[in-house]
């Protein structure tokens, strides 16, 4: 079960437009759920592989920019643990003779994500019950997970709200989640993870992807995600 972005075709007849797939049955969902994301296609939970699907990332604060994302408890009744993921432009490259090089610095890595398939950009943006506060799930100054404004586009600010599924196939179905701004920025694949052995109240941060010998991700590198709608 493919999970994060996949799921872009489709979204008024049903198959969730977002380049993302379904990690889990949506009928596993806590009842009820909040108001908006009900009946809404781009919401969904999302969950860190290791630390497992009753804890969820949920924003903390009023929300505004700068504040928290973590794990925590999951709950149906919770409208700041919903999220839309909105898809926001494709991967193209100069190699291939396009324009533009987007969204990598490096345009080989632009080819491999290219040669998978996997080619969809998507910003995730806080929305309690549905309603978009036009805060993006990006980074502070630490490489924390953190509401942010959308940033100016083309700045390294715009790009480190910016997300693509790695292309990696994992045993589990999961993924990792590679970060575009901080990926640019350093020319190696940056990925959102947690500390090895987190618990509920994690923070999420940036860190640099790994991979062992056989191509698997460590699963505090890995997410899943369960579409919060029925």
């Amino acid at each position: 079960m493919r999970i994060l972005p996949r799921l872009l075709a489709l979204a008024g007849a049903g198959a969730l437009a977002l380049g993302v797939t379904t990690a889990a049955s949506a009928g596993t969902h806590p009842i009820p759920r909040t108001i908006g994301c009900a009946v809404n296609p781009f919401c969904f939970d999302i969950y860190n592989t290791p630390v497992g699907p009753n804890d969820v990332l949920k924003t903390v604060g009023t929300p505004a920019a700068g504040d928290k994302v973590i794990l925590a408890a999951r709950s149906g009744s919770d409208a700041s643990q919903d999220s839309l993921f909105i898809p926001v432009e494709q991967v193209t490259s100069v190699l291939n003779g396009d324009p533009i090089n987007q969204p990598f610095a490096d345009p080989n890595l632009d080819l491999l994500l290219i040669q998978f398939g996997d080619t969809q950009v998507f910003s995730q943006q806080d929305a309690p019950n549905g309603h978009l506060r036009q805060l993006y799930f990006g980074l502070n100054g630490k490489n924390q997970l953190s509401l942010q404004t959308a940033g100016a586009y083309g700045s390294q600010a715009y790009q480190n709200r910016l997300w693509i599924v790695s292309p990696f196939f994992q045993f589990d179905g999961s993924s990792p989640v590679i970060n575009v701004g901080q990926t640019n920025l350093t020319g190696t694949i940056k990925v959102l993870g947690v500390k090895d052995g987190a618990l509920v109240g994690a923070r999420p941060h940036i860190e640099t992807g790994q991979l062992d010998s056989l191509g698997q991700a460590p699963e505090f590198q890995t997410w899943d995600t369960e579409p919060n709608y029925p």
